[in-house]
């Protein structure tokens, strides 16, 4: 995913990094109105991925290696550097989300 290649499939990895981050973003409860999450997660997510996104966010304490190895999408296999890349992408995004929980919480309280 870093230099534009998708497996060993090169093609834009744009909309995938953005579906990545609004599904992970919506497992911990945050919506974005904008977005259209039936049409592009279905499009850009496949199952397997969606379900390795799930385990990795809800309960990593339970992460197998049998869930990293093989993760389809599309029409190629992820390689374990995309796994790496996305890995990255969803804890930048908890963190992210976790801050902006924080910062709601303390203008709650300044009011």
């Amino acid at each position: 995913m870093t230099n534009q290649i998708i497996g060993e499939k090169e093609c834009s990895t744009i909309p995938l990094r953005q579906a990545i981050r609004y599904y992970y973003e919506n497992l911990c409860g945050y919506h974005h109105e904008h977005y259209n999450y039936k049409q592009k997660m279905t499009n850009f997510l496949s199952r397997e991925l969606k379900f390795y996104l799930k385990v990795a966010t809800i309960y990593p304490f339970l992460m197998q290696s049998s869930v990293l190895r093989n993760i389809p999408h599309q029409d190629c296999v992820l390689s374990f550097f995309d796994t790496v890349h996305i890995s990255l992408l969803s804890i930048s995004t908890k963190f992210e989300l976790t801050l902006i929980w924080a910062i709601r919480s303390l203008k709650g309280l300044a009011c």
